[in-house]
């Protein structure tokens, strides 16, 4: 499994030290991906790249609409399954008449919560287009299909996932 330092999660992220140790308090980052090592600066903390990196994404994309509390009951069962597709529409701000559309949601695709996320950042941009709603139907419904099909591909070759 490959791993991200600490210093590489800060600079990639631009979180905060306070704000990674904050999450884990909140029990937002569990406590078993901190893994301390000796390095020739002296210790050095690691976390499994992929997984971590994902949660980051999952708590930065929700914490401006959502409690930590809400974070936290979010991810408790969620972090190595996959979103709910009814979830689309209150994690990422897709109207509900869009998700309902959607054969991504109507196919019960199985993407991670980061999918997900991407699928709200691929309706933020439909929009931002001036796309009408069956353009935006079309573009939300490709890239789900290519998220789904990249998972898929990633359960099937072994235990990482990066969508």
């Amino acid at each position: 499994m490959q791993e991200i330092s600490k210093k590489e999660l800060l600079e990639v992220t631009g979180i905060s030290y306070g704000q990674l140790y904050r999450w884990k308090r909140e029990g937002l980052i569990p406590e078993e991906w901190f893994t301390k090592r000796s390095s020739y600066t002296g210790q050095e903390t690691f976390f499994p790249r992929v997984p971590m990196l994902e949660r980051v994404t999952t708590i930065q994309n929700m914490k401006g609409t959502h409690s930590l509390e809400e974070i936290a009951a979010h991810l408790d069962g969620q972090l190595t399954s996959v979103c709910a597709p009814e979830a689309l529409g209150m994690f990422t701000r897709i109207p509900e008449e869009v998700c309902g559309r959607l054969k991504v949601s109507a196919d019960k695709a199985r993407l991670t919560a980061n999918g997900w996320a991407v699928l709200g950042a691929a309706w933020l941009a439909a929009a931002e287009r001036g796309l009408s709603t069956d353009q935006a139907v079309v573009f939300l419904d490709e890239t789900g299909a290519a998220l789904t099909k990249h998972v898929a591909s990633h359960q099937a070759s072994g235990p990482e996932r990066s969508a």
